[in-house]
């Protein structure tokens, strides 16, 4: 098992290979726990959507920073050519206001 990296800006890093093994994980666990199919999609759809923001923002790591930055990308409008998630028909923001 690798260790974390870490970065006196944003605390604890991983790699983005093990951030991408981590969420397959995750995804297993809710099956082998028997959680509710909606649970699982959710957990899915999370981790393949965050996986794709690391891959296609080229980071080879994934820390705090990387993470808020991501929440970030869900806020936004997206008006370049591929849209949000590379489909050109999402381009409104997800997330709107505060919590």
């Amino acid at each position: 098992m690798s260790r974390a990296i870490q970065s006196p800006n944003s605390g604890v890093e991983l790699r983005t290979s093990d951030v991408i093994r981590f969420a397959k994980g995750w995804v297993l666990d809710g099956e082998y726990r028997r959680l509710s199919k909606k649970t699982i999609e959710f957990r899915q759809n999370i981790t393949t959507r965050f996986t794709w923001w690391l891959g296609t923002c080229g980071r080879e790591v994934c820390g705090p920073l990387e993470i808020k930055e991501f929440i970030r990308y869900l806020g936004e409008s997206h008006l370049e050519p591929g849209g949000r998630w590379g489909n050109p028909k999402l381009i409104q923001p997800l997330l709107t206001g505060s919590p």
